[in-house]
């Protein structure tokens, strides 16, 4: 199972992208993956949010999502995979 999206490399490219507007070839590759990979990631988190519900439905989750400040827990990230909320932000 894969449990990440970007490596290390790709974040540093998406980042100097977003802050400095540094467009390369990679960039461009990372574009385009995202491009074609966006429909199944989605639906593989709206499973992982049936999972997780069913998991709570059951008294079986005890779990929170460990990582970035801008998860509030992992029912709430998983549920809204396209938009994120940061601490103090709304939805």
């Amino acid at each position: 199972m894969r449990t990440k999206v970007f490596t290390e490399s790709d974040r540093r490219l998406l980042e100097r992208w977003l802050e400095e507007n540094e467009k390369t070839r990679e960039t461009r590759k990372l574009f385009n993956w995202i491009r074609q990979n966006t429909p199944q990631l989605l639906a593989d988190l709206k499973l992982m949010n049936r999972v997780i519900t069913e998991l709570k439905k059951r008294r079986r989750w005890r779990g929170r999502v460990v990582g970035g400040i801008e998860f509030g827990s992992a029912s709430r990230h998983a549920g809204s995979a396209s938009s994120r909320t940061r601490r103090g932000g709304t939805t």
